[in-house]
């Protein structure tokens, strides 16, 4: 396993991990790879590291539990099934409540990387109620309040109607790609980024900045699995306040 704290850093891996990375030793790891996903291949289908979206997030959001990707190492590229584990310290480790641990299993060996270009996505599913550990976000509607100058019960207020008015900017941006519409699916991204961003609403901002950045790039499969993960952290959002009311 290799593994990261909550924050997306790098913690160390298992000598396991580190004979399949072809390291002689977790310093040889940290100086000449640091971050896994910096091997991974982009390519249609497979987890990639996103440019405004932490990779671990996008696959903690998604149904399957298993994903694959594509690993570039040493020239030679394979095929592996990636998997993240939850770990629970018992002792604090950078303030992190839990700990990701990373399996890579089921390696097959493809093709030399110089054969790959460089495409889209990824694959991910569903919209379902949260599961437990999906549901432990906190909105602290005192300190975001204050920031905005109004009173609690205002704020919730806005956050209600928010969460409400959410599904009418999620259809328009879904018919908009089935239209080819970038331009206007830039348009409500953004509306929804300052709206987020007057409502502290800070979770919501990377995801939004990566459907920002595939509709520039017209990559229309991207844009649709973030925004399934967009929907999942408003259902979150609504499930809290629910569950706070």
């Amino acid at each position: 396993m290799v593994f990261y704290d909550e924050y997306n850093n790098f913690l160390g891996a298992d000598k396991e991990s580190l004979e399949f990375f072809n390291c002689k030793d977790i310093y040889d790891f940290n100086e000449n790879i640091g971050d896994i996903a910096n091997l991974f291949v982009k390519k249609e289908g497979y987890i990639y590291k996103f440019e405004n979206y932490n990779w671990i997030d996008f696959v903690n959001y998604s149904e399957e539990s298993i994903k694959k990707v594509l690993i570039s190492i040493n020239g030679d590229v394979s095929e592996v099934d990636i998997k993240i584990n939850e770990i629970f310290p018992i002792i604090n480790i950078n303030n992190s409540s839990v700990i990701y641990g990373i399996e890579f299993k089921n390696a097959i060996k493809v093709e030399d990387d110089k054969s790959f270009k460089t495409t889209n996505s990824s694959t991910k599913k569903s919209l379902e109620e949260p599961s437990s550990t999906q549901s432990n976000i906190t909105i602290d509607i005192d300190k975001n309040s204050k920031s905005i100058e109004i009173d609690d019960n205002f704020y919730k207020e806005l956050l209600v109607d928010f969460v409400g008015e959410n599904n009418k900017y999620v259809e328009i941006i879904k018919n908009s790609i089935i239209k080819n519409d970038y331009d206007n699916i830039e348009h409500i991204v953004s509306i929804l980024k300052s709206i987020s961003t007057n409502l502290n609403l800070n979770d919501l901002i990377p995801v939004l900045n990566a459907i920002d950045e595939n509709a520039k790039h017209k990559n229309y499969k991207n844009i649709e699995n973030f925004l399934e993960i967009y929907e999942k952290k408003v259902n979150l959002i609504k499930y809290y306040m629910d569950k706070n009311s």
